[in-house]
């Protein structure tokens, strides 16, 4: 299952979930080929997220005070929204959920697969600014 899951990522998988019919590099590409994209980065997303928040609604020209944004965003969080989850009985969601951290690849991945990751999409990730493995 592992491996069809990495598989999926780099190349595509027609037979599992619809997220994963295309490669993330020709879905990435699909999208950073046009004129104006909104670059984003989880990992602000987690460190900034009142900031990363004000910057999405800015591009989708959305007017929030600070006091809306920051009351979404407790409201969306990783650790509300899994209690949430749970407290429903919604246990298949809240295990969806995982972790909710960043780089988690650093310790989900062994070196065999980064090396894969690696191979196929290196210049997407530097083109991003993430830091090579």
């Amino acid at each position: 299952m592992r491996n069809r899951m990495i598989n999926a990522v780099l190349n595509g998988d027609t037979r599992g979930h619809h997220w994963c019919r295309v490669s993330w590099k020709n879905h990435l590409h699909s999208y950073i080929i046009k004129p104006k994209v909104l670059k984003i980065k989880y990992e602000d997303v987690l460190s900034h997220s009142v900031n990363e928040s004000k910057k999405i609604l800015d591009f989708i020209g959305e007017k929030r005070s600070v006091a809306e944004i920051e009351k979404a965003v407790d409201l969306q969080s990783f650790d509300f929204v899994k209690k949430k989850f749970i407290k429903e009985g919604e246990i298949h969601k809240a295990k969806f959920l995982r972790k909710g951290s960043s780089r988690q690849w650093k310790n989900g991945l062994n070196k065999r697969e980064k090396l894969l990751f690696i191979k196929s999409i290196a210049p997407e990730i530097d083109s991003l600014g993430y830091e090579r493995w």
